[in-house]
C-alpha cells in the first residue's frame, strides 16, 4: 500500500510598505513516502521534489531559499523573477 503525505507551505516576499511590492504564495504537495525498516514513514521533501537550496544550484534545479539569497539592489529582481515565474 502506498504512502502519501501532503506537506503545505506558505511565504511572503517584499520590501516593506513604502518600498513594496509585496507578494505571497503558497504550495501543496502530496508526496509518496517510504517506510523505514522501524515502520516510520521517512521522506525528504528536497530530494523528492528535486529542490536545490542555494543560488549557485538554479542552473541545474528551482531553488527554494530566503528570498534575499536570489534578490539585492546590485543584483537587481531578475534571479527573484524567475524563480518565482517558474512555479506559475
Amino acid at each position: 500500500m502506498a504512502h502519501y503525505r501532503t506537506v503545505l507551505g506558505i511565504d511572503e516576499a517584499g520590501l516593506g510598505p513604502i518600498l513594496g511590492p509585496l507578494t505571497v504564495g503558497y504550495a501543496a504537495f502530496s508526496l509518496p513516502q517510504a517506510l523505514t525498516p522501524g515502520g516510520v514513514l521517512a521522506l525528504d521533501m528536497w530530494d523528492a521534489l528535486q529542490l536545490g537550496r542555494e543560488p549557485i544550484e538554479r542552473k541545474k534545479r528551482p531553488v527554494v531559499c530566503d528570498s534575499k539569497k536570489l534578490y539585492s539592489p546590485a543584483k537587481g529582481v531578475r534571479a527573484l523573477e524567475e524563480e518565482l515565474l517558474a512555479w506559475c
